[in-house]
């Protein structure tokens, strides 16, 4: 059986870091990945890490609120 594991990032004005995060977590990966980045609300973070592969989902702002909105996107 398949398993994809989901990686879920809260961001919030991070758009000088995303793309290396993604790029790390990549790297780290032993299998298949579903990566999630949930933003509270900076539209240049979205711009900086326009990826096919990454799912994007709008969250209030609050870690907890940004994982909570990544994990109702997930699918790992």
């Amino acid at each position: 059986m398949d398993v994809t594991l989901s990686v879920i990032i809260p961001t919030y004005r991070e758009a000088a870091s995303i793309a290396a995060t993604i790029r790390m977590v990549r790297t780290r990966a032993t299998g298949p990945i579903q990566i999630v980045v949930a933003d509270a609300g900076a539209d240049d973070t979205l711009e900086q890490a326009a990826d096919a592969d990454v799912a994007f989902v709008s969250a209030r702002s609050g870690r907890s609120a940004q994982m909570n909105a990544g994990a109702k996107r997930a699918t790992g």
